[in-house]
């Protein structure tokens, strides 16, 4: 089927909640969460299809994760703009996505990909960024692809960049920026594969 194809070559990767459960997609599309990091329905391709923003597509069940106008999670057989999902580094080092068309319309806060505590996906304009319902490390699957990843938090493990004053950190060089969350930078590096 044409739109099960992804559109561009995305990076195969696992999504970790910090609700300790990993994202995944069913092949009849139901999304959720399962403590089972070998499942082959955890398995994500994280495609970029603007600066920071990704398309979140199941490799087994070759749908797009996507969120309607109520906030709703569902999966999509074609790639349309409900699909597009702002990908973000938090300040402690997980990522977040966000929905690149809906938001709160009094407030404009933006409406969150998230898991809850027992693992269930959330309405979006009921996640907020500051919760670890809305965290996510990505943990991408090794020799998937050689190519680069728009994807922030990917740049900023594997180049330790900080983007908050565009220096590059090597290990010769430490930024204050990522020395103060050292604690946490080190969490973060410590669920990748």
């Amino acid at each position: 089927m044409e739109g099960k194809e992804p559109q561009l070559k995305g990076i195969v990767t696992r999504l970790f909640s910090q609700q300790e459960y990993f994202l995944q997609m069913h092949p009849d599309g139901t999304i959720d969460g399962t403590k089972d990091e070998n499942s082959d329905y955890t398995l994500f391709n994280l495609i970029p299809v603007g600066l920071r923003v990704v398309a979140i597509q199941g490799v087994k069940a070759g749908l797009y994760v996507a969120m309607n106008a109520e906030g709703y999670l569902y999966s999509s057989d074609v790639f349309t703009p409900e699909c597009k999902f702002k990908e973000s580094v938090f300040e402690n080092y997980y990522v977040i996505y966000s929905s690149t068309l809906y938001r709160q319309q009094e407030s404009g806060r933006a409406w969150f990909l998230g898991l809850n505590k027992e693992g269930q996906i959330m309405k979006g304009n009921r996640v907020k960024k500051t919760k670890p319902s809305s965290h996510f490390v990505p943990k991408p699957i090794e020799g998937t692809r050689e190519t680069h990843s728009l994807s922030p938090l990917g740049v900023l493990l594997r180049n330790r960049t900080c983007f908050r004053h565009e220096c590059a950190c090597t290990e010769s060089h430490r930024c204050m920026k990522l020395e103060k969350n050292k604690d946490a930078l080190e969490k973060v590096q410590g669920h990748q594969p």
